[in-house]
């Protein structure tokens, strides 16, 4: 087994099971917040880049800060419905708008200017639209194997989107690099314990903290485009020395 797919199995899985620990402490507003983090979609990124190469990972670092924008969109669909529908059908259409959000972000131009604008719009919206609970949350007694189910959600789910991410182009590939898989797996155990008052909190805190998606990506994707430059300017530079001689 690789690095890079033993990576994939530890990191997302372990942050899940940490944010829950924290969560139980706490509270869903705090778990939320934490889980707003970029440490899944930052390791994501970095296997992407090990992949693929850094002038691939540039564009899907701009593209990320764009996906977060989508998860937003997930956050929002899961919460709106989550007083109706029971946790998986929540999490198949809440996945179906992230989806079809993703598949229209594609065909739009992302530079630095789209990559900082658009989520930030998306997140002032959302967060107008968002549902707040009245009244205190139930107690929730998790049961013994909540820990190792939440862990093998977020394996499956990790292998799934990196393993999609390696076959699509730069900027779809970053689109999806942010998806929603500790978001999903946090957001259906706490509405199966905890019941849409406590999944809305969750996910509203977290949607809260999503801004920081753009302080992440957008300096990550300019700084490995600078690297990019630079790296095609100083083999430029070394040619025509190496010319320069025999000219």
């Amino acid at each position: 087994m690789t690095l890079l797919v033993l990576a994939k199995l530890v990191v997302a899985p372990a942050f899940v099971v940490a944010v829950t620990l924290l969560g139980r402490r706490l509270g869903p507003s705090a778990a939320g917040m934490l889980a707003a983090l970029p440490v899944v979609g930052g390791p994501i990124l970095a296997l992407i880049v090990a992949e693929q190469g850094v002038a691939f990972g540039s564009e899907a670092a701009l593209a990320g800060a764009v996906g977060g924008g989508t998860t937003m969109v997930f956050t929002l669909v899961y919460t709106r419905l989550a007083p109706r529908l029971s946790p998986l059908a929540c999490l198949a259409l809440s996945y179906a708008f992230w989806g079809v959000a993703t598949a229209a972000l594609s065909f739009l131009p992302i530079g630095v200017g789209v990559a900082v604008a658009l989520p930030l719009a998306l997140w002032w919206l959302v967060l107008r639209a968002f549902p707040v609970p009245d009244g205190p949350l139930s107690l929730v007694t998790p049961s013994a194997g909540d820990l190792p189910a939440r862990a093998g959600a977020t394996m499956v789910l990790v292998l799934t989107i990196t393993g999609l991410a390696s076959a699509l182009g730069p900027q779809l590939a970053g689109l999806v690099t942010p998806a929603p898989i500790a978001t999903a797996v946090l957001a259906v155990f706490t509405h199966r314990q905890g019941g849409p008052d406590a999944v809305a909190v969750l996910l509203r805190s977290l949607t809260r903290g999503l801004a920081s998606f753009t302080s992440f990506f957008v300096p990550t994707g300019c700084s490995s485009r600078s690297s990019v430059r630079c790296s095609r300017s100083a083999r430029r530079w070394a040619s025509r020395s190496w010319c320069r001689p025999w000219c």
